[in-house]
């Protein structure tokens, strides 16, 4: 585990979400006011590499703490009828990640505490790392061997993994990782980890990072 340091065409409409998911207790507010800023650690966004197991660990996690849940990939088919791969062989790369973008930013802009996994390539550049600058992001990392085992079955989903290889994943892993390393305020190496354990992990860390926070303030 280490902390952060260490290491444009024609638009689908993303004005309605279907795909988002209602947490048990909190839910996503639909008419929510827009906020400026983020209450500390109410909000946890994971990023990572496709087969990291954003999704598996961020529903886990939204369920452990009572949160809302926002998985980006989701509610971009919902919101477009169009899985990652379709998107990008008809609108390109560069439009199904400026897509991924608005999606993320949408999820980021309502009140309330939620667990948001962010689209692989949500920090690639700098208007997706301005956006995730003042959130508290987890960085799921694994090797290229254990994303190619997990993603082996969903190749037809992953518009970037068609006909990849262990190699050029990891070649792919290597473009993105400054970005991740720039926006990660934990990281954790979730290879041999249980997504139980992943979900532990990151909870321990909210917890000392409050601590942190609480021993900090003036009293």
């Amino acid at each position: 585990m280490a902390s952060r340091g260490d290491s444009e065409g024609a638009r689908t409409d993303l004005r309605d979400f279907p795909g988002r998911r209602r947490s048990a207790t909190t839910g996503f507010p639909g008419e929510a006011r827009l906020i400026t800023g983020s209450a500390p650690l109410r909000r946890i966004v994971l990023v990572g590499m496709m087969g990291s197991g954003k999704t598996t660990v961020g529903r886990g996690l939204a369920d452990r703490l009572g949160w809302a849940f926002w998985d980006n990939d989701a509610t971009l088919l919902a919101a477009t009828g169009r899985d990652a791969r379709t998107l990008a062989a008809t609108l390109g790369e560069d439009e199904l990640h400026a897509l991924e973008l608005d999606t993320l930013a949408r999820g980021l802009a309502f009140e309330g505490p939620a667990v948001v996994c962010a689209p692989g390539s949500a920090a690639l550049a700098a208007p997706g790392q301005a956006l995730l600058a003042r959130e508290w992001v987890v960085w799921l990392r694994a090797t290229a061997e254990t994303l190619l085992g997990r993603v082996e079955h969903e190749r037809d989903a992953r518009p970037l993994l068609a006909d990849v290889s262990a190699e050029q994943l990891h070649a792919l892993e290597v473009v993105r990782r400054p970005g991740y390393e720039a926006v990660a305020d934990i990281i954790v190496d979730v290879d041999h980890l249980a997504p139980i354990a992943v979900i532990t992990k990151i909870c321990e860390e909210r917890d000392n990072a409050l601590q942190s926070a609480s021993d900090t303030t003036p009293r």
